[in-house]
């Protein structure tokens, strides 16, 4: 019996059969990636009890009196095609199929999704296939089985982070890698509305709410999103300033009023005191230097007018 193997070449084991009793052969080929079929039997014509077993012992047939002619020659030829596992390995379970024994130069096709939908806050995005260790950005790649080959999906865990606030502008919300760091912001105070924003009172940003790490207390900061999160802006009223405006408003009006108080008081001496000229002219009238009614038109004259 003849042997021909060589690596990445079909093994070809050449038999000749005889008439008469022949030892049995053993039949081996140790080239990797190469599969026998476990079981498998040849029946040859002339002997209705022939037959070959393989891969491990190949039994030619004996000659039964009653059965065949009295001297035969044939000739068979076994061909082992060599075939290579492909290994594909994917947690969410696309292209895992077709993981197996392929045959020399077969082309193969493996997919898998771009993203995986976990729930509204949490999902799984596609980063690359890894094949034999090399990286490969596109989730649907073409594989020719000239060897073995090992195929590994990579993705990469998401988790939504949302930043809400009742007033101003909130940034950062949005997907992040898990493990990455993430910056959030919102403005850090705002004029009431109505007269007390006129005065200068104001809502003041206090702190964040639902924070893990970071600095809570800072209006714009920086948090590692390890798990789905929301994060709400925590105000509160100043009125320091519009306090302190209303204050100075009061003085100054209780100062105007403290003054248009003394301009009166002032004024009221002046509207009971006689003066001068009257009382000279009141002094002549009583020495009957002047007449009375000259006396009343000179004080209709110096009266205010």
């Amino acid at each position: 019996m003849e042997s021909k193997a060589k690596a990445g070449v079909a093994s070809i084991f050449d038999v000749a059969l005889r008439e008469g009793s022949l030892p049995a052969v053993k039949a081996t080929s140790e080239q990797a990636g190469y599969q026998y079929p476990d079981g498998s039997s040849i029946q040859h014509a002339p002997y209705d009890y022939s037959y070959y077993y393989y891969p491990s012992l190949y039994y030619y047939p004996y000659n039964y009196q009653g059965y065949g002619g009295s001297r035969i020659e044939d000739s068979h030829t076994f061909s082992y095609s060599p075939e290579y596992r492909l290994t594909v390995e994917n947690r969410y379970g696309q292209s895992i199929d077709q993981s197996g024994w392929k045959n020399k130069d077969e082309v193969v096709t493996l997919g898998t999704p771009v993203k995986i939908e976990k729930s509204n806050v949490e999902r799984s995005m596609f980063k690359a296939w890894n094949i034999d260790g090399s990286e490969t950005a596109s989730n649907t790649v073409t594989l020719t089985m000239d060897k073995a080959h090992t195929a590994k999906t990579i993705y990469q865990n998401q988790y939504y982070l949302e930043v809400k606030s009742e007033l101003g502008y909130p940034q950062g919300s949005g997907w992040y890698d898990e493990g990455s760091a993430a910056t959030i912001s919102v403005s850090s105070d705002f004029s009431l509305s109505g007269i007390w924003g006129s005065l200068g009172a104001r809502s003041v940003f206090e702190r964040w709410s639902g924070m893990v790490g970071g600095d809570s207390l800072s209006p714009i900061t920086k948090v590692t999103v390890s798990a789905p999160m929301t994060l709400v802006a925590v105000w509160r009223q100043d009125y320091s300033a519009a306090n302190t405006l209303l204050a100075i408003l009061i003085v100054a009006i209780l100062i105007l009023i403290a003054l248009a108080f003394i301009a009166f008081m002032r004024g009221l001496p002046r509207l009971g005191k006689k003066s001068p000229a009257l009382e000279t002219m009141s002094l002549r009238y009583s020495k009957g230097e002047i007449t009375r009614e000259e006396y009343l038109n000179m004080k209709k004259d110096l009266a205010p007018h």
